[in-house]
Parts: C-alpha cells; structure tokens; sequence
C-alpha cells in the first residue's frame, strides 16, 4: 500500500482462502479517493467489485486502484485469494493398536488443514475418548486405543467427527483389534 497525494488504496476480503465454491465479500476502505478500478488477475472488473464466488482451485490476485479525479494520483492495493478443493477425507472402519508400527492410530487423512473435533463412545453410549486438533495435508492420527484412563478392549466403537471449517458431521463405527 503506497499514498500519492494523499490517496490510498486499501480492502479487505473476507474470508482470504477456502474451498471451492469459496464465496467472498470485498469491503473497501480507500481514502481521499473518488474513483476505483477493480481488476481480478489482470481482468478489470469496473469500479465497483462488493463480492464474488471462485468455483475452481487456484490463487487469485484481487487488485483494487484507488485514485481521486486522475489516475496520475493514484493508489494501489493487492490481496491474494487461494481456493483449494473441498475437503475429501478417509475414515478407516478398524485399527490395531498392538504397537508392532502398522495401523496402531485411528486417524483421518485430508486433502487440505482443516480443523476437527472427534469423539469416541463406546457401546453403552459412554464417551472415553474426546480430541480438538488441527490437521495437515494426509494422514493424522487421533486415537491410540485408550480411553481417558485405560487401554480399551477389543470391541466396536463409535465416532463422531466434526470438521468445524467445512461444517461437515461424520458419525460411524470402528473395530479395535490388538
């Protein structure tokens, strides 16, 4: 952001990145200026540029000119938008935590970070299991087979995921086998 004559050219976005279809409301607060001119990677826009949808994966440079009665008093801003795909996620229906290195985690992989809250419950509807963690891109173990204060047994379980920025609830079951 730079001033000449006093113009300065400033928006925010809101939100700055997401998943596809990422909707997204451009609020300008320019100063001592009269006349814009939005421009989305290169493509004008006009002069007036409040909202827009980004339907494919990408990173889109959103540019805002700002200037008052002449574009030799000129000012510009620049904030980039990167949308990635919607979330895809796998769950897995039985682990075992035996400790000989292979499938010793209940754990979720994701195509992009996001945000959940998993809860474990057991068959008589006890919860003995509760996390809040972010992910990363992959695999992300969650759950070692123990409760809040014992190793649990072999045995069916039920899980509830929440993925909290994709506002997306998973309920289903899984089998620990040592």
């Amino acid at each position: 952001m730079g001033i000449t004559n006093g113009t300065t050219a400033f928006f925010t976005a809101n939100p700055t990145q997401g998943a596809a279809p990422l909707s997204v409301v451009f609020t300008n607060q320019s100063s001592i200026a009269t006349d814009y001119i939005w421009s989305l990677n290169g493509v004008s826009q006009g002069s007036s540029f409040n909202s827009f949808t980004f339907d494919t994966t990408g990173n889109y440079t959103v540019e805002l000119i700002a200037y008052n009665n002449s574009l030799l008093c000129a000012d510009t801003f620049a904030l980039q938008i990167i949308v990635f795909d919607s979330l895809v996620y796998s769950i897995p229906n039985i682990f075992t935590p035996n400790g000989d290195g292979n499938n010793d985690f209940f754990g979720i992989t994701v195509n992009h970070p996001t945000r959940v809250k998993l809860i474990i419950i057991n068959l008589w509807g006890n919860e003995i299991f509760k996390i809040d963690k972010n992910l990363v891109e992959g695999f992300n173990p969650l759950w070692d087979g123990m409760s809040f204060v014992e190793k649990c047994l072999d045995g069916t379980y039920f899980y509830k995921i929440i993925f909290e920025e994709d506002e997306l609830v998973k309920h289903g079951f899984l089998e620990l086998q040592r």
